[in-house]
């Protein structure tokens, strides 16, 4: 995590430090569309908690949803390295991105101070098998949080 997010007592209360995004068109019986989604953001709480606010919005749901955990501060070191092992922080510059049809995936990361942006637009061929790790992760943790 220290390529990433160097000095964890320089960033504040609330500051954004992991944020995962997907969301799915659904095509509804009368051939309207609608986004289905669910996002992950992990926020500073302190120095052994990160606050993580889940938003969903499913086909049924009017509005959206948000739940808030708490988790260790460890599930940073866990979904970043992730984002390393993967590589993501060169997927804007990729000569020969690979992307995907009707469903898209963001994911938000600290790099060198600065909030970095890749998704499902351009990314590698394995892309997908990351962020399906990173959601993995992250429910897990979610879920730990729940007992």
């Amino acid at each position: 995590m220290k390529d990433y997010i160097e000095k964890l007592k320089d960033y504040q209360k609330g500051d954004l430090l992991f944020d995962y995004y997907e969301s799915t068109i659904v095509l509804e019986d009368d051939g309207s569309n609608r986004k289905e989604y669910l996002e992950i953001t992990l926020s500073k709480h302190d120095e052994k908690t990160v606050r993580a606010n889940v938003y969903t919005r499913n086909k049924d749901d009017e509005e959206e949803k948000n739940v808030e955990y708490y988790l260790s501060i460890n599930i940073l070191d866990e979904v970043y390295k992730i984002v390393n092992d993967h590589k993501m922080i060169g997927w804007n510059n990729l000569s020969n991105p690979y992307s995907l049809d009707g469903k898209l995936y963001v994911c938000k990361f600290r790099h060198q101070g600065k909030l970095m942006r890749v998704s499902s637009d351009s990314m590698t061929s394995k892309g997908e098998t990351a962020f399906s790790l990173i959601l993995d992760t992250l429910s897990k943790a979610i879920s730990k949080a729940k007992d």
